[in-house]
């Protein structure tokens, strides 16, 4: 029995791309270990038969990608760890983030993420001062004043924050203020979109 050609992933993204539709099936279990491990399995084939691909992006750069998105900075953790560690060990939502964050990283995203747009943010508001908010009608002077009171938690929500969904359901609850007030609105559009560029 011959197995038509299309069906043989090529290269690594090409496996990583099989593997998405049915991870149980290839990896045994939904887990990002037992693809990370799948992985360093393939690459290790591949060096070991001298066989090198020339994958765009280089694979070797997803680390960097990931430990930028979630902001570890030159961590030496690897991507696997540090997506466990965002998600609390649990193995299964780590692999579905993997492949969101992969799909991103192959199209060469710049990694921008909740906790960056939210430590931007506090830095931004940081910087407003009576001449910034003098400077607009009495309406958005108010707007302003009553998210400068409103944001006077978002400092401690910040320390206390230690994983991403923290983060990211401070962003939501940012989001929902922004509905009720049209000056935070544009100050946290202008943000992201920094953040984002």
């Amino acid at each position: 029995m011959q197995i038509a050609s299309e069906f043989i992933p090529r290269d690594l993204y090409a496996h990583i791309d099989l593997i998405r539709q049915r991870p149980a099936m290839y990896l045994g279990r939904l887990s990002l270990t037992a693809l990370y491990h799948y992985i360093e399995g393939y690459l290790s084939a591949c060096y070991n038969h001298g066989v090198e691909e020339e994958l765009t992006p280089d694979f070797g750069e997803f680390h960097r990608f990931v430990a930028a998105y979630y902001l570890h900075g030159e961590t030496t953790a690897g991507w696997c760890k540090v997506l466990l560690a965002e998600h609390y060990g649990c193995e299964e939502s780590a692999l579905h983030s993997f492949f969101e964050l992969f799909d991103q990283f192959r199209q060469g995203a710049k990694p921008a993420n909740t906790k960056q747009i939210l430590f931007a943010l506090l830095e931004r508001m940081l910087q407003v001062n009576t001449v910034d908010i003098n400077a607009h009608n009495p309406f958005e002077q108010r707007q302003i004043k009553q998210a400068l009171i409103y944001l006077q938690k978002l400092p401690a929500q910040i320390v206390r924050a230690k994983y991403l969904f923290v983060y990211e359901g401070i962003l939501e609850e940012l989001e929902a203020y922004a509905a009720t007030n049209d000056a935070f609105r544009n100050i946290l559009d202008d943000v992201k979109a920094k953040c984002e560029s």
